[in-house]
């Protein structure tokens, strides 16, 4: 099991999401047990610093700390376990989980405009900061008490910074992803790749199913 080092405890020895590249535990801070958060760590076995698994995980927690707004995740702390060494950082327990995992129920269309709202606000700040998400998906959008955050840049591009991304490779979410980025053509890369993913995304196929029938919950 991984080691966090000691602020932090592992609340359970099994992930509570993975993903090709990284795993999320639940943690609690040692000041103050109450407080859940999740601690992203790379995956895999024998990685190293040359990687390309543990440089995205890098690039993500840099980016990550630079950004400051209330629907981008946040880093609350970040180093490297003790064990591997591999790269890892602390961000908030969202209650809700994802759009994807959520089960809870829609009462309005206003509802749920409000959290398609979000993301875009989430996505516009990742914009202007010459970042492109690259995988909005709702396994990535992330519910906390009727607010919505966007997470997991583990694949973005930044435009100021050396490509990790290999010529013709897809990087994109693979149901929601533009088809320049589908087909990996990295240089056609712009926001308007993310925008197409926000077009693609269910809540906004809802909101348009509430207006058109005048539902009010899913």
């Amino acid at each position: 099991m991984p080691d966090f080092g000691p602020r932090w405890i592992l609340v359970e020895r099994v992930p509570i999401g993975s993903g090709g590249q990284s795993k999320a535990y639940l943690v609690s801070d040692i000041a103050d047990p109450s407080i859940r958060c999740v601690a992203k760590v790379l995956n895999g076995a024998a990685l190293t610093d040359q990687s390309p698994r543990w440089k995205r995980l890098e690039e993500e927690i840099a980016i990550s700390k630079s950004f400051d707004h209330p629907n981008v995740v946040r880093v609350i702390d970040s180093g490297n376990t003790r064990q591997s060494g591999y790269p890892f950082f602390v961000m908030p327990f969202y209650s809700d989980r994802s759009l994807q995992d959520n089960k809870k129920k829609f009462t309005s269309p206003a509802e749920v405009f409000k959290i398609f709202l979000d993301v875009c606000e989430g996505t516009a700040y990742i914009h202007g900061k010459s970042v492109v998400h690259r995988d909005l998906k709702p396994a990535n959008i992330f519910l906390d008490h009727g607010r919505a955050v966007v997470g997991d840049l583990g694949i973005c591009f930044r435009f100021e910074a050396q490509s990790l991304t290999e010529t013709h490779e897809v990087a994109t979410a693979r149901w929601f992803g533009a088809p320049e980025l589908r087909d990996g053509h990295l240089e056609l890369l712009s926001p308007c790749a993310d925008v197409y993913s926000l077009g693609k995304n269910p809540l906004l196929a809802f909101c348009g199913t509430c207006i058109r029938s005048g539902r009010t919950a899913i």
